[in-house]
């Protein structure tokens, strides 16, 4: 046998062990770069808690996310964690120079995290040790994505920043107007030729993403906080008014709106043509894609802040202020199963693997199997 095909042979058990090991990610907000929320995994039917750990008492309200056997935590005290997926031992933590309350973002052994103090920070997702760091004018609380090696993220100066992962070195950026207390607290949600992210004044902006040039805006009826969710030309998202939009991607023009009981937290998640989405007040529902036809709703009784998650088969996990965390059949619109945890869950959790991992707002974690 040949000194090539031995070498060959050597790759192709590498990388697909590799690939075996950790075959399911969630490296942003909303898992993705559309925001759709969906995990390529399946839960049990009824998952139990394997470990938990104190990460600190400080407030958490950023989102976990997950890449190559580990979870990243930031919190309020300025710190983000490196923890074992397997067993929840802590790698590392590093200390930033402000509180955190957006969602880091991962890539190619990169984690990127924006603070209140407008710093964006580039971390060795292995080590912890800082890469570099971009100072912009105000506040970030918009939570990053990572495309083909291109960080895109807002910050309360009123700019969408699109900055190189490696070095952060400025590709473009774009400037938004707002009112004195507005600011970009949205994710971007990022297809092949566009980046749409919204202002606390609720206007929808759609720039190309190889300039940042403006190609339409569309005027809400109120502030956007959630992400938008992409799918197939459309874009759906939850405004402050209590509606759900459905808005055509190519125009910014507005297909339908549907208002729910209270202001829709999170990004809608879609299942089989029907949008799942959560109103603050705890209120579950289920939309038709194409005309925002409320065809199902359930309530919960106590308060939500953020949306699904959602497994291959369609299972939603869901935390409330209570601290129940639930799964609901998001085909079947029924519950499935219920685990309290030890506070206030704030902050959206992640699957991976067929594991459920959540952050209570006083910083316990939990993965659950």
């Amino acid at each position: 046998m040949s000194l090539q095909l031995h070498i060959a042979i050597f790759l192709f058990i590498s990388i697909n062990t590799i690939s075996v090991g950790f075959a399911d990610e969630w490296k942003n907000i909303n898992s993705t770069a559309d925001h759709r929320s969906q995990s390529t995994s399946k839960l049990t039917k009824n998952p139990a808690i394997k470990w938990q750990l104190e990460v600190d008492r400080a407030a958490v309200f950023a989102s976990p996310v997950i890449s190559a056997g580990l979870i990243y935590i930031a919190a309020h005290d300025a710190k983000i964690s490196a923890i074992k997926l397997k067993d929840g031992g802590v790698k590392w933590v590093a200390k930033l120079s402000a509180p955190i309350s957006a969602t880091p973002a991962l890539a190619a052994g990169v984690v990127i995290v924006g603070a209140k103090d407008g710093v964006i920070t580039a971390l060795d997702a292995e080590s912890g040790k800082e890469i570099w760091q971009v100072k912009t004018g105000g506040t970030i609380l918009s939570s990053p994505v990572i495309v083909d090696d291109v960080i895109y993220i807002g910050s309360n100066d009123l700019y969408l920043y699109a900055l190189n992962l490696s070095d952060g070195k400025l590709i473009w950026k774009y400037q938004t107007k707002d009112y004195k207390y507005g600011g970009i607290y949205t994710s971007p949600s990022v297809d092949d030729q566009r980046v749409y992210f919204s202002t606390k004044s609720g206007v929808l902006h759609a720039v190309n993403r190889e300039d940042g040039k403006v190609v339409w805006r569309s005027v809400l009826g109120s502030a956007v906080y959630g992400a938008a969710m992409l799918d197939e030309g459309m874009i759906y998202l939850g405004v402050y008014d209590r509606n759900v939009y459905a808005i055509q991607a190519d125009s910014g023009e507005i297909e339908w709106t549907t208002k729910l009981d209270d202001w829709p937290q999170g990004s809608p998640v879609l299942i089989d043509g029907v949008l799942a989405v959560v109103s603050r007040r705890g209120t579950l529902y289920g939309l038709d894609k194409k005309w925002g036809k409320i065809l199902w709703q359930q309530a919960l009784n106590e308060g939500v802040r953020h949306g699904f998650s959602v497994d291959a088969n369609g299972v939603g996990v869901l935390g409330t202020l209570t601290g129940r965390l639930i799964g609901v059949d998001l085909k079947q619109h029924k519950l499935l199963w219920e685990e309290y945890m030890s506070g206030s869950i704030w902050s959206q959790p992640a699957i991976v693997d067929g594991k459920i991992v959540v952050v209570t707002q006083d910083g316990s974690v939990t993965l659950l199997q």
